[in-house]
């Protein structure tokens, strides 16, 4: 029996000592990946040293297991994918930073709840059943799922412009097709306003034509400010956006967005600023918003829960 454990420290630790030491990105033909599944509605970047706790934008019930809130709370930068219409798995996490490694994985081989299993990519990975828990731990990094948390080699490929749009962000991310989202928020806004029928009458169309998306978070003093690019399939379309957009600008009542978490709050502060159009994009930079609208935000675009909004007077939609 002695013999079995010291065979099983022995394996941790080899197993401990031979991670990679690479980064959250690689480098194949001249282009970028992060170690990220495909097919994700959203990919995000987060400056974790600088916007704070995670769980604080992200209530995933993964990643507050303490096993992984441990490791998530070592971390310096993570790359994130989320996946609300994939059946095996909802998100996906590729953290950096310096984890220990020894007492960690020691603590997930004699916990009941976590058990060892292969991953498609070959690799081995610890899972908890109850928890829908999945980790991988090495000196540098750490990946977290709901499922299998590694992805196929070489991962997904970074949008060419993404690394200078993220620039001096403590968060940004992008959408390879913003157009459900997008319009189900528009949808959403336009409920809460009752300015469905009145578009219609007008000849508005009430969906967009979008593509790309990304947004890109700084810090401003003690909250946040977001500059937001939408791509569309050419510049007659990027000038109908801006005129769609601007119109529905129009019908927005006053309100404190800075403090409000639904959906026309956070409308308010999309249009805090006129839009801008640039060929084949369209820039929006929002006004000053706190932590709840940013977790809103994002909660909206990664198809979490968002409080819905109340109905809007009709005398406030008159006053227009």
């Amino acid at each position: 029996m002695k013999k079995i454990w010291l065979a099983a420290f022995a394996v941790l630790v080899l197993a401990a000592c031979s991670t990679s030491k690479a980064g959250l990105i690689s480098e194949v033909d001249g282009r970028e990946y992060v170690p990220l599944a495909p097919g994700a509605l959203v990919y995000m970047y987060a400056d974790v040293a600088h916007i704070g706790p995670l769980l604080d934008i992200l209530p995933i019930e993964a990643l507050s297991q303490k096993e992984v809130a441990d490791m998530v709370a070592r971390t310096h930068t993570a790359m994130m994918g989320f996946y609300p219409n994939d059946e095996k798995r909802h998100f996906m996490l590729a953290g950096a930073g310096t984890y220990p490694t020894f007492g960690p994985n020691m603590g997930l081989f004699f916990s009941p709840a976590w058990k060892k299993r292969r991953s498609e990519t070959g690799a081995s990975y610890w899972y908890s059943e109850k928890s829908r828990s999945a980790l991988s731990l090495s000196a540098n990094q750490v990946l977290v799922s709901d499922a299998d948390p590694f992805a196929p080699a070489p991962g997904v490929v970074i949008p060419a412009d993404f690394a200078a749009f993220r620039r001096d962000a403590v968060l940004a991310l992008w959408l390879d097709d913003a157009a459900a989202p997008v319009n189900q928020f528009l949808k959403t806004f336009m409920a809460s306003l009752g300015i469905g029928q009145v578009l219609e009458m007008l000849g508005v169309p009430l969906t967009l034509p979008v593509g790309q998306a990304m947004i890109s978070v700084q810090a401003v003093n003690e909250n946040y400010s977001a500059l937001i690019r939408i791509g569309t399939p050419s510049v007659s379309q990027t000038r109908g956006l801006l005129g769609i957009l601007t119109l529905i600008k129009r019908f927005l009542p006053k309100t404190d967005g800075a403090s409000s978490a639904s959906p026309l709050s956070i409308a308010a502060l999309l249009f805090a600023n006129d839009p801008q159009e640039d060929g084949l994009y369209l820039s929006l930079r929002t006004g000053e918003f706190d932590a709840q609208s940013l977790a809103a935000l994002v909660r909206m675009l990664t198809a979490q829960k968002t409080p819905a909004a109340a109905p809007i007077p009709q005398t406030a939609i008159a006053a227009h």
